[in-house]
């Protein structure tokens, strides 16, 4: 045996696991749509306004059509928060710090006759889903919801799907996301960054649970808040995320990346129907 084919053998057996002769494929790249999607980039937020308007107008509709004509006709959905954990929006950490104090609104009075049937159907018409981390959602089949979010999605299973599959993978994938050195690194730089302003948090999870326990008024919640958000830009906080939130997307087995992209191209359909 020649040297050189020697040689070539000895390489292979050391890079076995590496593969020897052809390469082994990289996992194909998402589409932009879910890569999008599951960064929450690019129009997402203008996307998601979008999508839970139209909803809102059909179902009024609906309602209207069923004599219960909506309460506050013009008035328009508050705009879908893009403040992220990891991505802070300044203009609504000024204004609301990490939203600890918001008081949500009162829905406890009580609905004329049939309003809940014609809006969520019968009791019996409910259909569940059960996600890869376990995750079950039940959702109406019928009634005026469920007619808006077919005439988006093309039925009812669609927009759950839509809705809880990307939250799902989001939710492992940022689990992931927090176990890597690089997040780690981030972190601790921001955990510094903070410092030197006066506050000793190692996460924000860890400065709004104090902020809680120490029952914070709403002024020192903006001040830590808004600091946070500050720290978070200075050490690249959310572009770090955002790149490691995409790396691990791809590594999902492929029926997950494929699953990602069908969703993601249902989706935009629907924003094509809600025009």
């Amino acid at each position: 045996m020649s040297s050189r084919r020697i040689g070539k053998w000895f390489l292979c057996l050391v890079f076995a696991l590496a593969g020897c002769g052809s390469p082994r494929p990289a996992s194909p790249p998402l589409s932009p749509a879910a890569t999008q999607l599951i960064t929450r980039t690019g129009t997402y937020y203008a996307d998601q306004y979008r999508l839970d308007s139209a909803e809102a107008a059909r179902v009024d509709a609906c309602m209207a059509a069923h004599g219960y004509p909506a309460r506050a006709p013009a008035t328009p959905l508050s705009a879908v928060s893009r403040d992220e954990e990891w991505r802070p929006d300044l203009p609504e950490r000024r204004q609301h710090g990490y939203g600890l104090n918001a008081r949500g609104v009162d829905s406890t009075g009580s609905e004329p006759p049939g309003y809940d049937a014609a809006l969520f159907g019968p009791p019996q018409a409910r259909y569940a889903i059960t996600l890869r981390s376990g995750r079950e959602f039940s959702f109406p089949t019928e009634g005026c919801l469920a007619q808006a979010r077919s005439a988006l999605y093309g039925n009812p299973v669609e927009a759950a799907t839509v809705t809880f599959f990307p939250q799902d993978l989001y939710a492992t994938l940022y689990h992931q996301v927090q176990a890597d050195p690089a997040y780690d690194r981030v972190m601790r730089a921001w955990s510094a960054c903070l410092g030197s302003r006066g506050y000793r948090y190692a996460s924000p999870a860890q400065a709004k649970q104090q902020l809680v326990a120490e029952h914070a008024n709403r002024e020192r919640e903006i001040s830590v808040a808004m600091a946070d958000a500050e720290c978070a830009t200075q050490v690249r906080l959310p572009a770090t995320v955002e790149q490691l939130l995409a790396t691990y997307a791809v590594r999902q087995p492929a029926d997950v990346r494929a699953e990602l992209d069908r969703v993601a191209g249902v989706r935009d359909a629907a924003l094509r129907q809600a025009g």
